[in-house]
Order: C-alpha cells, then sequence, then structure tokens
C-alpha cells in the first residue's frame, strides 16, 4: 500500500494518470494478490484509493460499506474514500476488518 499526500488536486489527477498503468504492469509482474496505492488531498480531506488485483475493488466497497453498483468493479480502478487520510490509522484496519468479513 502506496500513498503520496498532496494540497493540489490537478497534481494528484495526474499523478493518477500516470499511476495506474504502472501499477497493473508491476502486479502483472509480481506474485501479490493485490495493490493498493492512496492519493490523498489533504485539504479536501479524502483518497482516491487505486486498487489493483483481483477482488481488490471488492474488498474495499466491503470494507468501507460502499453500496452495491456505485463503482463498476474491475480488476484494476480507483474509489473514492471521503475522511479517509491515514494509512495506519484508517485504511489498513479497514482491510483487515473486511478481509475477516
Amino acid at each position: 500500500i502506496g500513498q503520496i499526500s498532496s494540497l493540489n488536486e490537478e497534481e494528484l489527477s495526474e499523478i493518477e494518470s500516470r499511476l495506474m498503468p504502472f501499477l497493473i504492469k508491476l502486479h502483472e509482474n509480481s506474485e501479490e494478490d493485490m495493490m493498493f496505492f492512496m492519493l490523498t488531498n489533504i485539504l479536501e480531506q479524502s483518497t482516491r484509493l487505486i486498487c489493483v488485483g483481483q477482488g481488490a475493488m471488492s474488498l474495499v466497497m466491503k470494507a468501507f460499506r460502499l453500496e452495491e453498483g456505485s463503482y463498476d468493479v474491475s480488476d484494476a480502478g480507483v474509489i473514492e474514500l471521503t475522511s479517509v487520510v491515514s494509512r495506519k490509522k484508517q485504511l489498513v484496519p479497514s482491510l483487515v476488518v473486511g478481509i475477516q468479513m
């Protein structure tokens, strides 16, 4: 799980467009089941979470109790998480609970 924090939404969008293809290729060449990368906007107190790997998006939707149908679930996508800014205190504990459900 990687993370970049910024005050600039445009910067985060540019990073996302470059990072998504890189993470997909990295995942294809690794033995990891899932990969996640947080693009955190400090001013808006929100994170766009890049999810790569089979079941990654479904896990996040379950962990954060997001409505089914609110995102197209695929092997790689981005989910908007409002009020989520901490990898250690918010994202990881929620993913662990989601795995245990």
